[in-house]
């Protein structure tokens, strides 16, 4: 089966390319730092300091993902034909990390275009699917209609001295409403794309061409694909929500015992994130089109 063998595989590759997670754990710590007058600040302005900040930080993630991805890349195409000693193991693996920077450098321009081209583009999807959905999804879950959705929205909004007029049950159903409908979105979005930076680093596509590819590539094989992401995505939020639970139930255990389980939980979660990306970019090298290097091909441009 197509999918064990890339799971297989995946582990395998992973398991001698470790030197990739490093990367990961600095840039969440240099994240951590950049966003952290942002976290602690009780009230946020729009305006001009705002959106230049959201520039930055959008360019800081792109950054490092144009780095990280080509990393993955390398480990794919560079894979040594025989079992490596120690030593030369160890100089593999800081070659393999010296190819961040170029990566920074070759696709920063492409993935942060294609980061907010993806931005717009999941504002109309949500917008449509919403707007078709609504009547269907009102009903079903949250027992409303859509005015008097609409009716609560604006009194939430502008007139919240008429908040009496509703229960908690109402703003209940309103939150699981509004739940179910971002989850099933964005669910659906990120399943429909979730190979567009691939196409970027793997074949050096232009961000609008590798929104189109991860759709063909979805297109020619749904079902496998729908299990790839389930084991990529899914798997990750189940995780976390894994995580909430043993947290709850370590809440009464000395505090020292509770910071080293929440210390391997964050370990394993990124090491599930990293194999994750590992696991789908296996498959994209391996089981699509790119049977070839095509980096030479393509200028990258639309």
């Amino acid at each position: 089966m197509i999918l064990l063998n890339v799971l297989k595989d995946s582990f395998i590759l992973l398991k001698k390319n470790l030197v990739i997670v490093q990367p990961l754990i600095i840039f969440l710590f240099l994240l951590l730092i950049v966003l952290n007058p942002l976290l602690e600040a009780q009230q946020i302005q729009l305006g001009a300091p705002f959106m230049l900040m959201l520039l930055s930080v959008s360019g800081f993630i792109c950054s490092f993902l144009a780095g990280w991805y080509n990393l993955f890349y390398f480990s794919i195409k560079n894979l040594p034909k025989k079992e490596l000693t120690e030593e030369d193991h160890k100089e593999q693996q800081m070659n393999l990390l010296k190819q961040f920077f170029p990566g920074v450098s070759q696709y920063f321009i492409q993935i942060f275009a294609g980061l907010w081209i993806g931005f717009g583009l999941f504002l109309v999807f949500y917008f449509l699917f919403a707007l078709l959905g609504m009547n269907l999804w009102l009903s079903s879950i949250a027992n409303m209609s859509v005015d008097e959705l609409t009716k609560l929205l604006n009194i939430l909004i502008v007139n919240k001295d008429k908040l009496y007029m509703y229960t908690e049950k109402d703003f209940y159903a309103l939150f699981q409403f509004l739940s179910v409908l971002i989850f099933f979105i964005t669910s659906f979005f990120t399943y429909l794309f979730m190979f567009w930076i691939y196409a970027i680093v793997g074949q050096n596509k232009g961000p609008i061409t590798a929104y189109l590819y991860s759709l063909k590539t979805i297109y020619k094989r749904p079902l496998l694909t729908l299990g790839l992401y389930s084991v990529t995505h899914l798997s990750l939020i189940l995780f976390l929500y894994l995580i909430a639970y043993i947290t709850k139930l370590t809440e009464s255990l000395p505090d020292f015992i509770s910071l080293v389980i929440q210390f391997f939980e964050l370990m394993l979660l990124l090491f599930l994130l990293v194999y994750s990306v590992m696991v789908t970019f296996v498959y994209f090298e391996t089981h699509t089109e790119n049977n070839c290097d095509s980096r030479t091909d393509s200028n990258g441009q639309d």
